[in-house]
């Protein structure tokens, strides 16, 4: 499968390496809006596309690729994603999946329209340490009265995260409370609580529920 790989930053860079190594894909184009980043990237990592440049119009219709891999910042998924799937072209996308939760929809939208993929990478629910979580609790534990699951990050890796409030979902603000003040904590709690509701029973699921708050502030 030909890929078509959008974003050139530090997760570009890894998907680009993610891409090369299966034997199922062929790196066929790498862009960035940057001029030259692509070129940057591919040396770097001493592949070779057949196509490097700054336009995602002009890269489709030049490659035609069997999907997209957007690794663009958030500010540029929807648009993007969009683009693909107008032109009936699948769409891997990096989380968070958008800035808004209109963009969101659209992109949702967008993709039922044109009966085309488009997927959220992201989800640890297939690594083997949580599949043996789950198979422990199935297997060993029996129905469960409670689970904790607590997640603390202070990491600040600078970039978009550092200009964005409450990504994805800042206009769900008023259901989740006020809160949330960095991207790192919301994203990466996800991250326990998706994991968390897979490992229980659906019935167990429903009843989940989950908390973000920026103990630090913004500091």
């Amino acid at each position: 499968m030909r890929a078509l790989l959008v974003g050139a930053g530090g997760m570009g860079k890894a998907w680009g390496r993610n891409l090369t190594a299966n034997n199922d894909v062929e790196l066929s184009g790498w862009i960035d809006l940057r001029e030259g980043a692509a070129q940057e990237a591919a040396t770097e990592l001493n592949v070779s596309p057949g196509y490097l440049g700054t336009n995602l119009e002009e890269a489709i219709k030049a490659l035609a690729p069997d999907f997209v891999v957007d690794v663009t910042s958030p500010a540029g998924h929807c648009e993007v994603t969009l683009t693909a799937l107008g032109h009936g072209i699948p769409v891997i996308g990096e989380k968070p999946m958008a800035t808004s939760l209109d963009e969101a929809k659209e992109m949702v939208r967008a993709s039922e329209v044109s009966g085309t993929l488009y997927m959220v990478s992201q989800s640890r629910r297939y690594d083997g340490r949580v599949l043996a979580y789950r198979k422990l609790i199935a297997e060993n534990l029996g129905k469960l009265g409670i689970l904790n699951s607590d997640f603390y990050i202070g990491a600040h890796f600078g970039g978009f995260r550092d200009e964005m409030d409450h990504v994805l979902l800042s206009e769900a603000r008023q259901s989740l409370g006020q809160y949330m003040h960095r991207m790192q904590c919301l994203v990466g709690a996800m991250y326990t609580y998706v994991v968390t509701c897979w490992a229980l029973t659906r019935r167990a699921c429903s009843r989940a529920r989950l908390f973000c708050a920026n103990i630090l502030g913004a500091g």
